[in-house]
């Protein structure tokens, strides 16, 4: 896991080769879900216990939040084979979705900040953090999908930017 981390191109190889980027891919998403979720649980269980709701349930909500997790990765996962597809990709959808599962060991420390944040806690501190682990996400996950596609850095950084570009029109269709 360390060599992802260090952005090593290489890994991703390894570890396809070795047959174990599905089992890799599995932990990696749920282990994210798992932070995330208890991350959020953890924050959002003083505001239920101050008005005692007899309907909460944290199963509920730990199971929908890794559903989401999920969902939320194959979705990107989609996104970049379409994009990346589009300018001579890899032909195969499951590329990607493997290794950006793989590479989403990167956002385990954004996981629980992001929570804070969105949980209302606001600082400086914590809005640098966010951006600075996000941005060193993206630029792991750049690495493992230009490594799933095949293709070159442009070709990739194009592919990506028009990810991001409709990942936002939808999101702010969306809100």
């Amino acid at each position: 896991m360390y060599r992802l981390l260090s952005m090593d191109k290489d890994v991703y190889k390894e570890i396809v080769n070795s047959e174990k980027a599905f089992l890799y891919c599995m932990i990696n998403v749920g282990v994210l879900g798992l932070i995330y979720t208890l991350s959020s649980l953890s924050l959002i269980n003083r505001i239920i216990t101050t008005t005692q709701s007899p309907n909460f349930n944290p199963a509920m909500i730990i199971f929908s939040g890794l559903s989401f997790t999920f969902l939320i990765h194959a979705g990107v996962a989609l996104f970049i084979w379409v994009f990346s597809r589009g300018i001579g990709g890899n032909r195969n959808l499951i590329a990607p979705y493997l290794h950006l599962g793989i590479a989403s060991i990167a956002m385990w420390p954004v996981a629980p900040a992001l929570s804070a944040f969105i949980a209302g806690i606001n600082n400086t501190m914590l809005t640098i953090f966010i951006i600075i682990s996000s941005l060193y996400a993206s630029a792991v996950f750049f690495i493992s999908a230009r490594e799933a596609s095949g293709l070159s850095n442009l070709k990739m950084g194009i592919a990506g930017l028009f990810t991001i570009i409709y990942v936002g029109c939808f999101m702010y269709l969306w809100i």
